[in-house]
């Protein structure tokens, strides 16, 4: 996948996770202000439950061993995905890094001197 290619869909999930979390959080308020709320004890005693099964679930034994293997999937999937970037083109997308950063530094570098009243037009 080229770089376009990568950052279009970057910003197509962007989008629409913001949508979504705006939506989101709209119902959240509309609930609230409808009067919809959970009182604070229930919230922490739910947060308690959940954390006493995690840890429940960590301490259970071959936990460890049955976590380490599919950490060890989930890098191999991600090692075999073709969303890795080649050498020639991390190559090529920092030498594109480079030439931005150098040209936003002689854009700034020009702004200065024209507000310090030293540029071509001075």
């Amino acid at each position: 996948m080229k770089t376009d290619e990568r950052e279009a869909e970057e910003a197509q999930k962007t989008a629409e996770y913001d949508a979504w979390f705006r939506q989101k959080v709209q119902e959240g308020l509309d609930s609230a202000n409808a009067g919809r709320l959970i009182p604070a004890e229930e919230v922490e005693a739910r947060a308690a439950a959940w954390r006493a099964e995690t840890l429940r679930q960590l301490e259970a034994p071959g936990a460890a061993k049955a976590y380490d293997a599919w950490v060890r999937q989930k890098v191999q999937e991600a090692l075999d995905s073709s969303d890795f970037l080649t050498d020639e083109e991390m190559k090529a997308e920092a030498a594109g890094w480079r030439l931005k950063a150098r040209q936003r530094r002689a854009a700034e570098a020009r702004r200065a001197a024209d507000e310090a009243g030293l540029g071509k037009g001075s």
